[in-house]
């Protein structure tokens, strides 16, 4: 019996440090040409360091709850299966450049993070003057918060908001034209939108679509008999299980 919050931080940590010198070249080479002094140096790195540590709590939860789903509902979890075994077969292993030829694996993800933002309201928003803003006045100084359910919940945009369903993003579906950043209409933001968008953001979906198509791959994932999935949420960093994930593992070779 496996719980994902045991296991997904420490993978991407090994990966994340091995891959160290990609996201920090623009310090050191500003480092290298000019000796910077170490206070600056040292929030310099801060800064850099900050969205890969947020997007990394993004992963682990997005994660935990694609799995519930795939838990739960095992015919969604076999044809994204038959999807990676038809890209890299029984016995190949699924590279970065894979994930992005599965298109029931980006719905499943997608679908996850309509159902479960990684967090309910956004970063606030000040207004610098009284404005006016979809019949609302708000005074100088004062602040709006986006309630992302607002819009992954709103019927008016998702039919069936509440059903899990991947297939509303495949073509037909309600959900094809939307994207995660908002370019094309607010019809979901796990990662904000324009300016402010979480600057990790596409290396977050590259990092859970890679995992979770190698653990799919990898392995049966069914329901612990004495801990059934509980969708009941919490809030800690993002909105998390109340209860984490247990799960059965079986390999499938």
């Amino acid at each position: 019996m496996a719980s994902t919050r045991d296991v997904t931080p420490s993978f991407h940590i090994r990966r994340l440090q091995s891959r160290r010198a990609l996201y920090f070249t623009p310090l050191s080479l500003l480092h290298w040409n000019h000796p910077l002094p170490s206070r600056i140096e040292g929030k310099l790195l801060e800064k850099q360091q900050w969205p890969v540590w947020v997007i990394l709590q993004d992963i682990a939860t997005t994660l935990e709850w694609a799995l519930l789903h795939l838990v739960t509902d095992q015919n969604i979890q076999e044809k994204l299966y038959e999807e990676v075994v038809g890209a890299v077969g029984k016995n190949g292993v699924v590279e970065e450049d894979d994930v992005t030829k599965m298109p029931y694996l980006e719905a499943i993800v997608k679908e996850t993070l309509r159902r479960h933002p990684p967090r309910h309201f956004l970063l606030s928003h000040a207004a610098v003057k009284d404005t006016e803003l979809g019949g609302y006045d708000i005074p100088a100084g004062g602040y709006v918060e986006f309630y992302t359910a607002w819009v992954t919940e709103n019927p008016e945009i998702w039919s069936d908001p509440s059903e899990f369903r991947p297939e509303r993003f495949l073509p037909g579906g309600d959900g094809v034209n939307a994207d995660w950043t908002g370019t094309r209409g607010v019809t979901m933001l796990p990662f904000g939108a324009g300016r402010r968008i979480c600057p990790a953001w596409s290396l977050g979906i590259l990092h859970i679509n890679l995992m979770l198509a190698r653990m799919i791959h990898s392995f049966k994932w069914i329901s612990a008999p004495d801990s059934p999935p509980d969708p009941t949420e919490t809030y800690a960093f993002t909105v998390v299980m109340k209860n984490s994930l247990k799960a059965q593992i079986i390999s499938r070779d």
